[in-house]
């Protein structure tokens, strides 16, 4: 009788006792008046057994029915437990068990319901902490972090998992960050904090505000990342500085042109050519400037159309190399493109072209010492062509490497060499206008490789 409860059982044998007394009883009376009492007896005693295993049928029916749906109910409740919620108990024909049933899918349901809506908002909250670009650290009571988002992690220097464990400033070192924690907890109000993390040589301004998490205080890191601003800032006073030089030194030589002349320079024919040369030279150069100024603004808002066409470049390089002979001869700079003769085109702006290839050219022969070498090399890549600009100059320090690009951007050594640092920004521009990119390869006293690339067109034979 497996599966049968003691509850079941005793029923069963109350069943068999009744049935035993019934037959035994029936066996007796009829033995008493019949004439053949034997035979009577085994009558009685089979009809017994058999009324017998009726009453116990239909009785562990009767007790299976009830019990059924008790043990199906013990299942579902569970399956549950454990957190199959997808779990439902069917409402079966019992009545005393259809709103248990009932009850309990309700339940469920509602149950599924709430989990479901509170994973959908973790799963909501972990996207978007993961995809903010400002730091979160939750430090509990004792000041060990049980959250840290990956700006954080990336803005701390810590790597995955390894503030487990651990106090927050014993992984971070910073007793600034350490000191505003500390005044947090103490005010018990928010403290505001700009610092710059020695490790990452980044800014940071950090919010630190209380919180209460499960009873406990704790403190909520909120960390904004100050640095590309302070750059830009930076960069800015460096170009205001930068353009109010390269204003100041023509305006001056100006002036002093413009009042020798006033003092009698003008009777003298070939002083006055030598002033007036001097002034239209410096006039040039403020209108270089300006040109530039507003050039990089036009391109930077998407205000200059580009007019593209089949365009030479290998004559292109010859023509922008010819231009720049003069000025590397006198320099003692060997100048030369390696460029063959067949008509290589590109689809692309001519005059755009010219610009870069001369920002480019012109500063290799800039920052090219007396007997360097100057060569540009053209490649077809594909549907790109590749155009490389090579010196054997000073190079590039590797702080300014991820700078050299950026507008009004100067490095150290262009410092002496004149110049607002906008011909880089603007050569770039251009270049990823035309869909392509432009990069730099250098090392410091090592020389550098500018290159950059353009949409090429049919290759059309050699010359």
């Amino acid at each position: 009788m497996k599966g049968v409860s003691l509850a079941e059982v005793r029923f069963l044998l109350v069943c068999g006792v009744l049935s035993a007394l019934v037959t035994g009883g029936a066996a007796g009376f009829l033995a008493a008046r019949l004439e053949d009492g034997a035979t009577a007896v085994v009558t009685v005693l089979l009809t017994g057994g058999a009324v017998f295993v009726l009453c116990v049928v239909m009785a562990l029916i009767r007790v299976r029915r009830r019990t059924g749906p008790l043990r199906l109910l013990t299942g579902v409740v569970n399956s549950l437990a454990r957190g199959d919620l997808d779990h439902r108990m069917p409402t079966g024909r019992v009545q005393e068990t259809q709103e248990l049933a009932r009850a309990l899918n309700a339940m469920a349901d509602s149950v599924k319901g709430i989990v479901t809506e509170l994973s959908e908002e973790r799963d909501k909250l972990s996207t978007i902490l993961a995809t903010m670009t400002d730091g979160v650290a939750l430090l509990d009571h004792e000041g060990h972090t049980t959250l840290a988002n990956p700006a954080a992690r990336a803005s701390l220097g810590l790597r995955q998992g390894s503030e487990v464990g651990q106090r927050f400033i014993e992984v971070v070192r910073d007793h600034e960050l350490s000191e505003l924690v500390t005044r947090c907890r103490q005010t018990g109000a928010p403290q505001t904090l700009e610092l710059q993390l020695a490790r990452q040589r980044r800014f940071f301004n950090v919010i630190a505000t209380p919180l209460t998490v499960q009873g406990r205080e704790s403190v909520l890191l909120v960390l904004h990342d100050l640095t590309q601003a302070r750059r830009v800032e930076t960069t800015r006073r460096e170009f205001v500085a930068n353009v109010s030089h390269e204003l100041r030194t023509p305006l001056a030589s100006i002036r002093a042109s413009a009042e020798t002349l006033q003092d009698g320079a003008m009777e003298d024919p070939a002083a006055a050519r030598q002033f007036l040369g001097r002034i239209t030279y410096n006039a040039e150069r403020m209108s270089e400037l300006v040109r530039d100024l507003l050039d990089l603004s036009r391109l930077e808002s998407g205000e200059v159309g580009l007019n593209l066409s089949p365009v030479d470049v290998g004559r292109t390089i010859r023509g922008v190399v010819e231009v720049f002979g003069e000025q590397a001869r006198v320099k003692g700079v060997t100048l030369s493109a390696d460029v063959a003769r067949g008509v290589v085109e590109a689809s692309a702006d001519e005059s755009r072209l010219r610009q870069v290839l001369a920002n480019l050219v012109e500063n290799a022969v800039k920052f090219t010492p007396a007997g360097g070498e100057v060569d540009v090399e053209l490649e077809r890549r594909g549907r790109w062509l590749e155009v490389r600009v090579l010196d054997r100059g000073f190079g590039v320090a590797a702080e300014d490497m991820p700078h050299v690009f950026e507008r009004f951007y100067k490095g150290d050594r262009a410092q002496d060499q004149g110049g607002t640092g906008l011909g880089l920004a603007i050569a770039k521009h251009i270049v990823e206008s035309h869909g392509g990119r432009i990069w730099v390869e250098s090392r410091e006293g090592g020389g550098s490789v500018f290159g950059f690339t353009v949409p090429s067109g049919p290759s059309v034979g050699s010359g």
